[in-house]
């Protein structure tokens, strides 16, 4: 009987692991008391999980598979699960002592480096072409993860040459499926505003060129133009009328004027 249809997956699945240095203290009891304080610290209560240890790797870790329907029928809280999952690791490691990992310490310095650089690739972002494209120029390299029986891409993570790191792991914003929504979404936009755009009228203009004269020819134009304005004749004189004939007029004498200078000789 299915309890929560609205869960696909009912199970849900995590890994942690240690530093080798503290390998002799990982006994299956502690490693089991340290998954235990895990799911509390996590608020994955009330269901039912299982712990496996693995041993067939470099570094000591242990798996928990869990029942993501608690036994009242609802789905268990599971959102911010990856920033809970850091805050609780690193509350355990403190309270025990535990050593942080080099490539812990890698992880948690490159991943907020790696996830700057794809939000702003993501910017307009029309196609996973543009997007490797442009994260390529920033140092960056996307791997898909696909299905084995389709073949089609189902997951991705990004490289810097230094470590890889799943998309959901970086932000839940990076899966390969909210991604793949974002680019159809930013493609189908695109198509919308080319449809619509106003188609602007074509204008055809004429240009004919003039033959400007030379600037030797403007300087005799406005010379000879200014000469041929000073010597220009009045209306109405005309050398040929001979009885054409100008008045003339005889200055009367100043009697004061003579007066004063008789005056000013007799003074000397």
């Amino acid at each position: 009987m299915d309890l929560c249809p609205a869960k696909r997956n009912p199970a849900g699945h995590i890994s942690i692991s240690f530093d080798n240095a503290d390998a002799p203290r990982l006994t299956d009891e502690f490693m089991a008391q340290l998954a235990k304080e895990y799911m509390e610290g996590m608020g994955i209560k009330d269901t039912q999980y299982l712990i496996v240890r693995h041993l067939e790797t470099e570094h000591p870790h242990f798996h928990i598979v869990y029942n993501r329907v608690d036994m009242s029928g609802k789905a268990v809280d599971e959102r911010n699960n990856f920033r809970r999952s850091d805050r609780v690791v690193k509350a355990i490691k403190d309270k025990y002592g535990l050593t942080y990992s080099p490539l812990k310490q890698k992880y948690e310095d490159r991943i907020p480096i790696i996830k700057e650089r794809i939000s702003q690739a993501i910017y307009g972002c029309k196609s996973w072409d543009e997007f490797s494209r442009r994260l390529a120029c920033a140092g960056i390299e996307v791997k898909f993860h696909d299905d084995h029986n389709t073949g089609k891409h189902i997951g991705v993570k990004f490289t810097d040459g230094d470590i890889t790191v799943n998309g959901s792991k970086i932000d839940r914003a990076f899966t390969y499926r909210r991604l793949n929504n974002l680019f159809e979404f930013n493609r189908r936009q695109g198509q919308q505003q080319s449809d619509y755009a106003p188609t602007r009228p074509k204008v055809t203009v004429e240009y004919t060129p003039t033959q400007k004269s030379s600037l030797v020819e403007d300087v005799i134009e406005a010379t000879v133009g200014a000469i041929g304005n000073l010597f220009t004749l009045g209306p109405g004189f005309d050398r040929r009328n001979r009885d054409f004939k100008t008045p003339s007029r005889k200055k009367k004498p100043d009697v004061n004027a003579n007066q004063e200078e008789s005056e000013y000789v007799k003074a000397i």
